[in-house]
């Protein structure tokens, strides 16, 4: 299957106005202790302190403070931590989980271990990971950095090698099921993954990084922590500059990726608020891993890759697997301004301007004829070049810019949050054709800008009717225009103009009782919707009846503290209406793909997640997932819903060493080949089997010298990771014919060694 930008097959993707300011005013207070008495500074304007915060309403969704420099021991000592006073589950992804990854590695890989969570990765993380949860794909699940919705707003996919790298992730907050209004962004049936960025340190220092590991690769690169600039300027501020470039030969034959990486962001204290700015360039390049039959694999070994590096096949004729004429490339850059300040009275106030920009192409060969918009604009077949191939790169073209607003007012038991998601999104696709034999280009086989604008209001109020109960009740207004065209299908005479609305009310409501100082209880019901996506225009036959995709979900649970042992127990339940199938119609004599509602779904389960604290070292997490996840129209599974999952693990943390033990078991689930008919037949389901992961990851931190502001030797530290420890072999995914598929087979055991200083 050859990969098309207009799917963009690639395998791969706020704070509390208060906190911010805390965080600016905790690392001018660190730096100001170090100056001697009779030389005092001025700090500017500073207010608050990073404890007072926890007492006050927050945002929804306000992230634990979490710099460069320091990791709380807390989450060193857990990968999970559970917030007991929410209406819904919600899990924090510790950064401690994150320094077990390797810095290659997908920021997805952190949540591994959670119950009912299936990490799908072909090839390699660093190329991209696919991501399930409850059974629903990441394109039913919503994705976000420091506030900012990431999900594609013409697929709903997300690209996960689209990020920054884990080494700069302060944690993760998860939402597995429902979800209160006051989340922003779309897809978010599978629930919400908001990913939130470290702070500046108050300490200057520069890190040079360096990696390497199995299969040829390695990583290089530096981090700048200015600590606290300008405390006499009324504008104190802080920041980092991270870059750092990775390569991978590729376990896969003719499998190598080349990766660039900056990342920058700021802190201001400017008036009463905080300025964030930040900017992160993501710039790939990778083969593509295309699996092989069973035989092939026999014959060849384990790293069978279809793609070749000949450029001809034995007989001399060129070859349409030749590695170098199938290869991703692509850059995006992510940016915004952010305004967090409070207003007096307990108001916050936060506003946070984006964009986003993307380009790059997914290439491929064909060795057939293509219908093309020539250059001397007339559409028809071109032929291929004799003793050649036509090579084609599927464009995608993004142009992103969007505004957050968020308000908070507390009024004595009560707090309002309201706020606005804006998102202007201006995407070309573009599917150009060359000439293998002299790289002329030959024509376009599609050109289609698309222009999406997403408003979605909202308002989310949470009223304490007593110390230990509260109820929060909110609800978003979403509304989506999109303007479509293909200007080859203009030239072609055939239809190329849609224009598409859609709209919902989106109400969300829950409740938090505490039955004791140590033992929660909450529930939750919400509403979602998802417009379909660009592809309903371009998938066979344009569906004029297609509606949104509509789910409500009833989430149940406890969270609850004895002793060393805190855990989390939920019961949730999902029921689709209109699910969404691309399936196989007849037209006259033809059978051909068009998207349809396909009718209800039902996604339920158990997620049972708990750590225990052995010792001021030692810690251990035990995970348990139960699902049933069903397309009850069709009488069919999910693809990747497995029933069961569990995973198990022991760490031990102290100032200088961090060592992590897991296990993740995922049980047998189907995998889905072929498009579905209007009976639900017509596609072929293949078991994908159960298997055990064991990890093995340890740091040591050599501190050798106090952090202050003078340049010379402080500290290093040294990584070692051992992924797939058991060296287990497994399926991944399939792809071709059902008869006779192509297997997509994990990484064997393989090994990487960080080293990093500090100056």
């Amino acid at each position: 299957m050859h990969k098309t930008i207009r799917n963009r097959i690639r395998f791969h993707s706020g704070f509390q106005p208060n906190r911010l300011a805390f965080t600016v005013s905790a690392l001018i207070i660190t730096l100001s202790q170090s100056a001697q008495a009779d030389q005092p500074i001025n700090l500017g304007i500073v207010t608050g302190n990073a404890q007072s915060a926890s007492s006050t309403p927050q945002m929804f969704g306000t992230p634990t403070d979490v710099n460069v420099e320091q990791t709380p021991m807390q989450q060193n000592r857990n990968i999970q931590l559970f917030n007991p006073n929410a209406t819904q589950a919600e899990t924090e992804i510790t950064t401690g989980e994150m320094s077990s990854l390797t810095p290659s590695s997908s920021f997805t890989q952190g949540l591994a271990n959670l119950p009912n969570v299936v990490i799908q990765t072909n090839g390699d993380s660093m190329t991209g990971d696919n991501v399930y949860i409850n059974g629903l794909n990441k394109s039913l699940i919503n994705f976000t950095l420091d506030g900012i919705p990431l999900n594609d707003n013409n697929s709903y996919t997300f690209y996960t090698n689209e990020f920054i790298p884990v080494e700069l992730v302060s944690g993760i907050q998860y939402y597995p099921s429902a979800l209160s209004a006051a989340i922003p962004g779309l897809a978010a049936f599978g629930g919400s993954v908001q990913t939130y960025t470290k702070t500046p340190g108050p300490d200057l220092y520069a890190e040079p990084l360096i990696g390497a590991g199995s299969f040829g690769k390695y990583d290089y690169g530096a981090l700048f922590n200015s600590g606290v600039l300008g405390g006499n300027t009324g504008a104190p501020t802080s920041f980092y500059l991270y870059a750092d470039k990775i390569h991978s030969d590729g376990y896969f034959q003719d499998t190598q990726a080349d990766q660039k990486r900056v990342t920058f962001k700021s802190l201001t204290q400017l008036g009463s608020g905080v300025l964030t700015a930040f900017y992160a360039r993501n710039d790939e390049t990778f083969n593509y891993y295309r699996g092989c039959t069973a035989s092939q694999i026999a014959q060849s070994g384990n790293s069978c890759n279809l793609l070749s590096n000949q450029p001809t096949t034995p007989s001399g004729q060129p070859n349409t697997n030749y590695a170098p004429y199938n290869y991703n490339n692509y850059t995006d850059s992510l940016g915004y301004l952010k305004y967090d300040t409070p207003l007096g009275g307990g108001v916050d106030l936060s506003n946070q301007l984006y964009i986003y920009d993307g380009k790059g192409y997914g290439a491929g060969d064909y060795n057939y004829s293509q219908s093309l918009l020539q250059p001397n604009g007339t559409y028809g077949k071109v032929a291929v070049p004799a003793g050649g191939l036509l090579l084609n790169q599927a464009y995608n073209t993004t142009h992103r810019w969007g505004d957050t607003f968020k308000i908070l007012v507390p009024a004595g038991p009560t707090s309002t949050e309201a706020g606005l998601w804006y998102d202007h999104d201006d995407t070309l696709h573009s599917n150009q054709f060359f000439n293998s034999t002299n790289n002329a280009y030959v024509g376009v086989q599609y050109l289609e800008p698309v222009i999406t604008d997403t408003s979605e209001p909202y308002v989310n109020v949470t009223y304490k009717v007593t110390p230990a109960f509260s109820v929060t009740a909110g609800v978003k207004y979403l509304y989506v225009a999109r303007n479509y065209s293909n200007q080859v299908a203009q030239v072609a005479g055939q239809p190329y103009q849609f224009n598409s609305n859609f709209h919902g009310t989106l109400p969300s409501v829950g409740i938090n009782y505490k039955l004791s100082p140590q033992w929660n209880v909450y529930a939750n019901y919400t509403e979602n919707i998802n417009p379909p996506a660009t592809n309903q225009y371009y998938i066979g036959v344009y569906n004029p009846t297609l509606n949104p995709e509509q789910a409500g979900t009833y989430d149940i649970g406890s969270t609850w503290k004895i002793g060393t042992w805190n855990s989390s127990l939920d019961a949730f339940r999902l029921n689709f209406s209109n699910y969404i199938l691309s399936s196989n119609v007849t037209v006259g004599t033809s059978t051909i793909s068009e998207l349809s509602n396909a009718g209800s779904a039902t996604n339920e389960g158990i997620a049972w997640q708990n750590n225990w604290s052995i010792d001021s070292n030692w810690s251990t997490f035990a995970n348990l997932g139960l699902l049933n996840a069903r397309l009850d129209s069709l009488n069919q599974p999910f693809p990747y819903a497995p029933k069961n999952t569990e995973s198990v693990g022991l760490i031990f943390a102290n100032e200088t060493l961090r060592a992590q033990l897991d296990a993740e078991h995922v049980a047998s689930s189907f995998f889905s080949i072929g498009n579905y008919n209007s009976t639900g037949s017509g596609n072929t389901l293949l078991s994908l089997p159960s298997n055990t992961t064991v990890n093995f990851s340890v740091r040591y931190n050599l501190n050798y010298a106090k952090m202050d502001s003078n340049i010379g030797f402080k500290d290093a530290s040294i990584g070692l990771f051992v992924n797939n420890l058991l060296n287990t072999s497994y399926v991944t995914a399939y792809s071709g014919n059902a008869s006779n598929p192509y297997d997509y087979l994990n990484l064997p055991r393989n090994y990487y060694v960080t080293l990093s200083a500090r100056f």
